[in-house]
């Protein structure tokens, strides 16, 4: 019975305009700030020699503008899909934060919507939000809806080309947003049988850090059986942030703007 590997990169998106306040931000669309855009561009360049079978992203700005630094930058270039206008990122709904309700765009410091027990109890909700249970439940869809039928398929096309028989370790990245990646973790690791495992903190994830994980998984005929192993080889890389400061004066954290010129003169290297 033949063993394939998934490999998954994770990244969290780039600086956003509401990551620099204290805010709940869940479902609010803040793109990036000019600083966090230097930080996707950063993370593309990083991951450019990466080969990605599929570039997965939530359809939120922060995460689809940090996903398109990873696809331009690519320099293997193998991710093409058949969507709507030919566009080589799979974006989805169901990779979006977890939603706040009410509580989007209010202070989580202080005031009515302060939640002292939003790190310990996964089933804490505002009204007309949802929980991390519930953000647990998304991700349980996207692995058994959107991620293992578009890896079965992959594996399946690899079988039909002799040129592709060597890729079977097939590799796909997944740009989310902190919470959503922590649950989707522990999703992969009830999945391979070690649930007992610490679960993973919702602040593990810096502004363009990526962690990767390998998944195997015995798939007679292609038909998926349940994951045998899970294992993180990387976590919360940030090592293409060196060197990369904020400038001062409010032009990094200004909303990142495609329309300006390059901006590359907006940050200075760290001394």
């Amino acid at each position: 019975m033949a063993q394939q590997v998934l490999t998954l990169t994770l990244v969290r998106h780039g600086e956003s305009t509401d990551n620099i306040l204290p805010i709940w931000a869940g479902h609010r669309d803040a793109t990036l700030t000019n600083f966090g855009h230097a930080q996707a561009q950063r993370l593309g360049d990083s991951l450019k020699n990466c080969r990605f079978d599929r570039i997965f992203c939530s359809d939120l700005k922060r995460a689809h503008l940090t996903a398109n630094q990873i696809r331009i930058q690519n320099l293997q270039n193998p991710v093409q899909t058949e969507g709507e206008g030919g566009h080589e990122l799979e974006v989805l709904g169901l990779l979006r934060e977890q939603h706040f309700g009410e509580a989007e765009g209010e202070r989580w410091d202080s005031g009515r919507c302060t939640y002292e027990g939003f790190y310990t109890n996964k089933a804490l909700k505002f009204t007309d939000g949802e929980s991390r249970e519930d953000v647990a439940r998304r991700a349980e869809e996207f692995v058994s809806t959107v991620l293992v039928p578009t890896w079965c398929s992959i594996l399946g096309q690899a079988d039909t080309s002799s040129a592709d028989k060597e890729h079977d370790d097939v590799h796909m990245c997944i740009v989310s947003h902190g919470i959503f990646l922590a649950e989707l973790i522990g999703v992969l690791k009830r999945l391979a049988g070690c649930p007992g495992n610490p679960p993973t903190s919702l602040e593990h994830f810096s502004n363009t850090g990526w962690d990767r994980i390998r998944l195997s998984r015995n798939l007679p005929n292609n038909t998926p059986l349940p994951f045998s192993r899970f294992e993180k080889t990387a976590a919360n890389v940030v090592d293409h942030l060196v060197g990369l400061s904020r400038q001062p004066g409010g032009i990094g954290k200004a909303p990142y703007d495609p329309k300006q010129s390059k901006l590359d003169s907006f940050f200075t290297p760290s001394n």
